[in-house]
């Protein structure tokens, strides 16, 4: 029986909190694995540790892993939006999930706002995303996860917000998967 591969990727504005993010992460990574029925050492996502200098190239390491993740996970927050490079990840994705609806995909939920700190304003290419604020928490829709990450009093809703994450997104590999870029061949067969 051939296992459905659930990965997703992180995107985030660097100095965003790093240490936390780098937790919620690895939190979210953990959660997914046991979702999935996965070994504990199984890669389930990316996480981009190296700033992006402007004009800078992407690694193809970063190209692929947004190519092929099953899921993008964006953490909302003043700098994400002020941020170019998180700016043309996010597009690409979105561009992705309208490829696959274009050609007759159902409606993907592959795209995963989370209120990280909750900006002031958000831009209307992205409040066209549909995502449920209310199976998340009060102190979530507040303050958002940042905070819930850094008080110990918000642990438990905390931990709920990564389980409702980590079920999203193996609900995203296994139901309506995008489907992934061809696999380039390395000569004749």
């Amino acid at each position: 029986m051939s296992r459905t591969v659930c990965t997703s990727f992180l995107s985030y504005a660097r100095s965003d909190d790093d240490p936390y993010v780098e937790g919620f992460y690895r939190d979210l990574c953990a959660e997914v694995r046991v979702r999935a029925g996965m070994a504990s050492n199984a890669e389930v996502g990316f996480f981009d540790k190296n700033s992006i200098e402007i004009g800078a190239t992407w690694s193809a390491t970063l190209v692929d892993a947004l190519v092929n993740a099953s899921s993008f996970v964006a953490l909302f927050s003043p700098r994400y939006f002020a941020s170019g490079p998180c700016g043309r990840e996010w597009q690409i994705f979105a561009d992705r999930v309208g490829r696959h609806e274009a050609t007759g995909g159902a409606r993907s939920a592959a795209l995963l706002p989370v209120l990280w700190l909750p900006p002031r304003h958000v831009p209307e290419v992205v409040q066209a995303v549909q995502y449920d604020r209310d199976v998340f928490s009060e102190a979530y829709r507040r303050d958002g996860l940042r905070q819930l990450v850094r008080l110990r009093r918000n642990e438990d809703e905390y931990i709920e917000a990564v389980s409702i994450l980590a079920n999203r997104i193996v609900d995203n590999a296994t139901t309506n998967a995008l489907p992934r870029p061809p696999t380039p061949t390395c000569g004749p067969g």
